[in-house]
């Protein structure tokens, strides 16, 4: 016959409960920090939108190995870009990019290779200069990059963050 350990059982569920709470906490905080990411991405459009406008052309295009990732299991490669714009009869010379992270770095070497194949070609590129102080700029190659990662970081998020509100403990 098999007998009844009150104590195994109690312990048991506390620890299920934890556990459960634990996950709810996860999903909760891991929807959070995409929100988190998708409304900073969106701030920083809305933040582009009074800059100013120039054309600028690109002076040097290169790839960069750059490390490996966390686990060491792929290269990571990162884009480098010396473009130079010119405001009110001066020159000046920048190496920013983009407001999106992800556009930066990739372990994708052959993607980074089309780019600046791309970007060779094209050689004319339109740079956002920040009116307050003109070195502040950003070239931004792809915005159709950044507002996919904007869509993702919400639908997965808000996705996340509901189900981890939704899970019964």
């Amino acid at each position: 016959m098999i007998e009844f350990n009150r104590s195994f059982w109690l312990a048991f569920s506390a620890f299920i409960g934890i556990a459960f709470f634990s996950v709810k906490l996860a999903f909760l905080y891991f929807g959070m920090y995409l929100l988190y990411k998708a409304i900073f991405l969106k701030y920083q459009y809305f933040r582009l939108r009074k800059w100013r406008r120039v054309e600028g052309s690109i002076i040097e295009c290169k790839i960069e190995y750059q490390a490996t990732d966390l686990w060491m299991l792929a290269p990571i490669y990162n884009l480098c870009i010396k473009y130079r714009y010119e405001i009110d009869g001066q020159t000046y010379y920048s190496t920013d990019y983009s407001i999106y992270e992800k556009d930066l770095w990739t372990t994708n070497k052959k993607e980074l290779e089309m780019r600046v194949k791309k970007m060779k070609r094209k050689n004319h590129i339109t740079v956002f200069v920040d009116p307050d102080n003109y070195k502040s700029v950003l070239f931004i190659e792809m915005f159709s990059n950044a507002r996919t990662y904007f869509y993702f970081n919400l639908v997965l998020g808000l996705t996340v963050f509901i189900a981890g509100l939704m899970m019964v403990f």
